[in-house]
């Protein structure tokens, strides 16, 4: 992109912060394919905003895959927990991640006053949970979290839909609405985003965004 003051288009996509999910070869491959099925008619602009709502996707994509693990790992850590004995449960406990403490404090919270088995502390004159409640509390935290969903985000995924609107703006601006290559040129953008969907779902997409209109971006 010989002659593009990327700064002056706004901020570049490498100084997105989390944004900047999208490699510099990825980009000079979705720059490629662009040019290459709007046949060089892509405005800087347009590329400019193009490889942003990708980055904006990706983003968002890893978000969801980001809290899927998170929760599986709140799963594992959980079920590793049950086996240990109490020495090693409280040192696991001390240890774990924030989400899965978390989860503990709020199963503790549940146990009545009277269904705790107290002990005394070893760092002062008060008492703390013992054993038998720490147990319970980190299984009825696995209870919890067995049943909750796993949450990836909204299944309509909004930003699969911002990115299908920003590459049908594009085209529009530069190709006839049916012209070939709308499809290819699409796909490009979610390859590059690293969502690697079915002909038949980003058409789908297209379709949608088609139907609801579109703006300029």
């Amino acid at each position: 992109m010989a002659g593009v003051n990327w700064p002056k288009r706004g901020t570049h996509w490498s100084r997105l912060g989390s944004e900047a999910t999208v490699s510099g070869e990825e980009n000079r491959q979705l720059i490629i394919a662009a040019h290459k099925y709007t046949e060089h008619t892509i405005s800087n602009d347009d590329l400019w905003n193009l490889i942003h709502s990708v980055a904006m996707a990706k983003n968002e994509d890893r978000k969801g895959q980001r809290r899927a693990a998170t929760h599986k790992d709140t799963l594992r850590s959980l079920r590793a927990m049950l086996t240990l004995d109490n020495a090693s449960l409280l040192d696991a406990l001390s240890k774990c991640d924030a989400q899965t403490r978390e989860d503990i404090y709020v199963a503790q919270n549940r146990i009545l006053w009277e269904d705790i088995d107290w002990v005394s502390s070893e760092e002062g004159s008060g008492q703390v949970y013992g054993p038998r409640a720490i147990r319970r509390s980190v299984q009825e935290a696995l209870n919890a979290a067995a049943v909750k969903k796993c949450p990836r985000g909204p299944k309509k995924k909004p930003y699969q839909i911002a990115l299908a609107r920003t590459c049908l703006v594009i085209w529009q601006g530069c190709r006839q609405k049916k012209a070939p290559g709308r499809l290819e040129f699409t796909r490009a953008a979610f390859n590059a985003a690293g969502m690697y969907l079915h002909d038949k779902r980003i058409g789908a997409l297209l379709s949608k965004v088609g139907k609801s209109g579109v703006s300029k971006v």
